[in-house]
């Protein structure tokens, strides 16, 4: 491993935790595109489709996806703790299981092609 790849800082934008994190949860919980993206994923999905959701914050979208289809296998990977306890709490409070977790996506968790569909809305 090369220095510069050593001193490689983490994500390095605004951080979405705490307070920050639950104003963001509150403000964008009704967005018309999230059962809309659900929708056009659930049609490209196996029965059974693996789905991973790179920063789902709230959770929102994979919770819309989780309703369509209970065969399918929703995970979620976010950089943001808070965001994986409140949308851990979302899917439970929705009845829904998905499998919410902090990571890093340049550092996934998870071995190559453990996915059927890999979606990502949003980012910072």
């Amino acid at each position: 491993m090369s220095i510069a790849q050593r001193r490689r800082k983490p994500y390095g934008g605004i951080q979405m935790e705490g307070p920050i994190a639950r104003w963001y949860a509150r403000t964008t919980q009704d967005r018309p595109d999230y059962p809309i993206t659900a929708r056009a994923i659930a049609a490209q999905l196996p029965d059974g489709g693996d789905v991973l959701e790179v920063a789902p914050g709230p959770g929102y979208m994979a919770i819309q996806l989780a309703r369509l289809g209970s065969s399918y296998h929703i995970a979620g990977l976010d950089i943001s703790r808070s965001f994986v306890r409140i949308a851990t709490e979302n899917a439970r409070r929705a009845g829904v299981e998905i499998d919410f977790q902090h990571g890093d996506v340049t550092r996934m968790p998870c071995a190559s092609n453990s996915f059927d569909f890999i979606v990502c809305k949003a980012a910072f």
